[in-house]
Order: C-alpha cells, then sequence, then structure tokens
C-alpha cells in the first residue's frame, strides 16, 4: 500500500511539474519577410506557386521597421492564375508550416531529417554561400533564395544558422530544384539532399 500510494504521490507531483512548466515562447515572422519565405519554400516548390501574399492574423507585435506575427493567411497564385488560400505558421523565424484552407494543393511534407550543427551562418551568406558553389555551376544556377531551418541563434545582427533550404534559380531564369544544405564554414554551403517535383 505504501507504494502504491508513493507512486500515486510521484504521478502528482509530475502533473503539477508539468503544468507549471514555462511554455515555450512564441515565434515571431516579420510581416515584410513572411511572403518571401512561403514563396521560396519546398511547399512551394512542389506545389509550382509562382506568387504568395501572405497577411499577419492573430495578435502582433510591433517592432522597429513594422509588425510580427505567428501565423499568417496567405493567397496562392500558380501559373500567374488564383489557385487558393493557406494559413501559414511560424516555426522559426524564416520557415512556416503551411495548411491549406482552399485549393488543391500538395500538403507540407517539410525536408525531413535536418543536418545537425552549431548555427554559424545567416541566409543572406548562404544564398551567396550556393551561388558561388561548384554544385550551382555544374546546375547552371545562378541564384539563390535560403531560408534557415531548424536550431538558430539570435544575435543583433541577425539569425544564424546551420541548415537552409534554398529555392535555386537557373540561367534562364527559370525556379530549378530546391536544396538542403548546411554550412561548412564561414561563407560556404555544401548541398545535402536535393528535392524534385
Amino acid at each position: 500500500m505504501r507504494t502504491l500510494a508513493l507512486i500515486a504521490s510521484l504521478l502528482a507531483l509530475a502533473a503539477v511539474a508539468a503544468s507549471t512548466a514555462p511554455a515555450a515562447p512564441p515565434v515571431w515572422v516579420p510581416d515584410s519577410t513572411a511572403s518571401l519565405w512561403v514563396g521560396y519554400s519546398l511547399w512551394a516548390y512542389e506545389n509550382h506557386a509562382n506568387a504568395v501574399k501572405c497577411t499577419g492574423i492573430g495578435a502582433g507585435r510591433h517592432v522597429a521597421g513594422g509588425t510580427d506575427h505567428t501565423s499568417f493567411r496567405c493567397t496562392v497564385q500558380v501559373d500567374g492564375k488564383p489557385a487558393g488560400v493557406v494559413i501559414a505558421k511560424a516555426v522559426g523565424p524564416e520557415s512556416l508550416k503551411v495548411s491549406v484552407v482552399q485549393g488543391t494543393f500538395k500538403p507540407d511534407r517539410g525536408p525531413g531529417p535536418l543536418p545537425k550543427g552549431k548555427p554559424i551562418m545567416d541566409s543572406t551568406t548562404a544564398n551567396t554561400g550556393l551561388e558561388e558553389s561548384s554544385w550551382a555551376k555544374s546546375k547552371h544556377v545562378i541564384q539563390a533564395f535560403c531560408s534557415g531551418v531548424g536550431q538558430y541563434r539570435q544575435t543583433e545582427k541577425a539569425d544564424l544558422f546551420y541548415a537552409f533550404s534554398c529555392a535555386t534559380i537557373d540561367m534562364y531564369g527559370s525556379r530549378s530544384v530546391q536544396v538542403l544544405v548546411a554550412a561548412t564554414g564561414a561563407r560556404s554551403v555544401r548541398v545535402v539532399k536535393t528535392f524534385t517535383r
């Protein structure tokens, strides 16, 4: 009986601890960049979306230079025509999880397992690192739009990441493959995974 009472007490204490544990802080994305992050995401690539316009929904926060939100309502165009509406929820400062509200889109499957390492690079540097890589030259990629995914570290100047999901543009100005890259140095990246439609 004492054992059962002890177990019950421990379970009660665990329940109390769980209920009083601090909730994870919300992830905020600037209204000014939400359309960019969704528009160049893996989800947009797999759904042939060529125009995305996102508007913050719910409570926002005002910061220097604009407003941030944790969720967005986004209208999506495919081949220049309205194709539907999605809700995008922030999972990181540069990545959002898409849920379809209207339209026949494929679900957001995400990039899968991410490479792990110390967050040392911002997305602008990742763009340059990929554009100047031997991989880009071999694939005739001339421009990249990378967004940080997974673990990140916030600094005064920028958010730093180790892994990035990158949209690529070929020499003809068309969207090419989506790739997952990892930082290999202060200004260099390597392609970890290539996604095709």
